[in-house]
């Protein structure tokens, strides 16, 4: 679903700065890594989170400016602690759970991380750095209690869904705030000339 989307020309909403050979590399190499699991001691690491971490570090090094960047690690840090709580806390009492628990963590911090910022690619970035660090958290948590998988398909989709909340929700707070300067500039204009 993601690949016709993006090739539909949705990919300037969700991916505006990135090339489509950057696109196809990253599809490539993230499709093959989902069949390989790592074992740690009780672990076990999908390989997409290391495709996932190279694609999120690779974004930080195209960032120019380094309060970008900054800014950038920061929000990925609070998604990574608002993730943690909301595992935990689902996990403690699930009756707060509105539909699902990824859905709801996925909307939660997306839209966390449409508060913060609007740029495209330190959205991506910092919810990689949020969904990976909060779940490796969560894990090491638990990892006496449990084993557990991280990056499986919970995860995977928790994170897609991130993603394109984030850059459907980008849009329409774009076009809101368009709407409202035109409302504005039309509004002074009758002003000026006096309402008739």
């Amino acid at each position: 679903m993601i690949l016709i989307l993006l090739s539909s020309g949705w990919k300037e909403v969700f991916l505006s700065r990135a090339s489509h050979k950057e696109i196809l590399l990253f599809f490539v190499l993230w499709i093959t890594s989902l069949q390989f699991n790592i074992s740690f001691v009780q672990i076990e690491l999908n390989s997409s989170i290391i495709v996932m971490s190279m694609m999120c570090m690779y974004i930080l090094v195209k960032i120019s400016a380094w309060k970008k960047r900054m800014q950038t690690i920061l929000i990925g840090l609070l998604l990574a602690i608002l993730n943690l709580v909301l595992l935990e806390f689902y996990a403690i009492d699930p009756i707060f759970v509105i539909s699902r628990m990824g859905l709801d963590i996925a909307v939660w911090l997306s839209l966390v991380c449409l508060c913060m910022t609007r740029d495209r690619s330190m959205q991506l970035a910092s919810l990689t750095l949020g969904f990976i660090l909060g779940d490796t958290m969560h894990a090491y948590y638990h990892l006496a209690s449990a084993s557990y998988v991280l990056g499986n398909s919970l995860f995977q989709d928790k994170w897609w869904l991130a993603i394109v909340i984030v850059g459907v929700g980008t849009v329409i707070l774009q076009q809101m705030v368009i709407s409202y300067r035109r409302f504005i500039h039309k509004f002074e204009t009758m002003r000026k000339r006096g309402w008739k």
